[in-house]
């Protein structure tokens, strides 16, 4: 399947995900009930005191207080960069469109994870560059892959999203992060870190990014890009970049042509938010809850399906990647699931090339414990039927 059906049928699953009579395991979306409506409209009427904020924007690179307000908080990262080198996006996805048009053209090959995000594969595909899978572990690429696969494709860009990555939560290892850098660097190859689940850790051991680990100087190596959508609101499209002035320069000429700059209101509500809300509390909150919510999905799983499949221990981020026997195509038990009033993500979607057809992603963070429970039962029996059937 291309990644343009993959993407037609993943809008089918989103839309079904929206009905109340279906238990959603597919969206990425974070708990309705969690979402910030009181402050977000405190922080929009705010805006709205100043009638300017309706006008266009003159700081091309986005409201300089709210690159403040980031810069800030990508030091608690140990990120040291200053709001000149950070540019707002309408959301990460404008921020990687914005980096591949830079960076590759029609024709040019990309390196992607296996398996990886599948929106990424979709856009790639639809301005006809070739993405390349490179093998992974739970630890990272495969650097001998990295290498070989550089050397064979030269490719303008590596794409990544190495902690408590979609689909399968996984966080590289920080040797596998340094072998990537090294790799990349001798090669001349940029790598675009995709960061938007960082802040939901589970425990509190820092997981360096690979911009920080990226010890050059000019920072010429790694592009960052992160999201307020998973930890604010997803319906505020502000994502940024963090990048070196060369890179960033072009980015800021790129989204000036394209959309000019990214909404003005959002920027300065999201900024007020930063300011007068302690987004650290929030956060703290949210890891609570969705710890809580992840902890019912496996306490179900081992309850219904103990030793039939496998699946990851998440230790943040929003995904969980599990794994059922071989001889089941998870697109196949797809159609039965929904029939049974349960959606969740096939595996299928995340690799550019020949698939894992057992893998299935399930968000932990979107559905109700009470909802998780039930629709892990659901899914447990479908499988069950269609396992004995084989």
């Amino acid at each position: 399947m291309s990644p343009v059906d993959n993407g037609n049928l993943l809008q089918k699953l989103l839309k079904k995900a929206s009905s109340e009579s279906l238990i959603s395991f597919t969206a990425g979306f974070p708990a309705n009930d969690m979402l910030p409506v009181e402050e977000i409209r405190k922080c929009y009427e705010k805006a709205l005191k100043d009638h300017q904020i309706l006008q266009y924007s003159t700081d091309s690179k986005g409201n300089r207080s709210l690159r403040e307000e980031i810069s800030k908080r990508l030091k608690h990262k140990h990120i040291i960069i200053t709001s000149d080198n950070i540019l707002v996006t309408t959301g990460s996805s404008q921020a990687i469109d914005l980096i591949t048009r830079i960076t590759a053209a029609k024709g040019d090959v990309v390196l992607v994870e296996r398996p990886t995000y599948q929106e990424v594969l979709k856009s790639l595909h639809q301005q006809g560059i070739q993405a390349v899978g490179v093998q992974s572990d739970w630890e990272g690429m495969l650097p001998e892959d990295v290498e070989e696969k550089i050397r064979t494709f030269r490719p303008k860009f590596v794409y990544v999203n190495p902690t408590f990555g979609n689909p399968n939560g996984k966080v590289w290892s920080i040797e596998r992060r340094k072998q990537l850098i090294q790799l990349c660097k001798a090669a001349g190859v940029l790598i675009l870190e995709d960061d938007p689940y960082g802040d939901l850790r589970f425990q509190s051991m820092h997981i360096p990014s690979l911009y920080e680990l990226d010890e050059a100087s000019d920072h010429a190596t790694v592009v960052y890009v992160s999201t307020f959508s998973k930890i604010i609101a997803p319906a505020v499209r502000v994502g940024y970049i963090a990048a070196n002035p060369t890179i960033l320069q072009s980015l800021v000429q790129l989204q000036h042509l394209s959309v000019i700059h990214s909404g003005t209101i959002d920027q300065q509500a999201i900024s007020h938010y930063l300011q007068n809300y302690d987004l650290d509390k929030r956060n703290a909150l949210l890891v609570k809850e969705y710890q809580s919510r992840l902890n019912e999905m496996e306490d179900e799983l081992v309850v219904q399906l103990g030793n039939e499949v496998k699946w990851n221990k998440p230790t943040g981020g929003i995904y969980l990647w599990m794994e059922i026997s071989p001889d089941i195509d998870s697109m196949q038990l797809l159609e039965d699931s929904l029939a049974n009033g349960v959606s969740y993500f096939p595996g299928h979607f995340f690799y550019v090339d020949e698939p894992d057809v057992n893998g299935i992603r399930l968000n932990f963070t979107f559905t109700s414990k009470e909802k998780i429970r039930t629709g892990i039962r659901k899914l447990a029996q479908v499988y069950q039927e269609m396992k004995a059937s084989v």
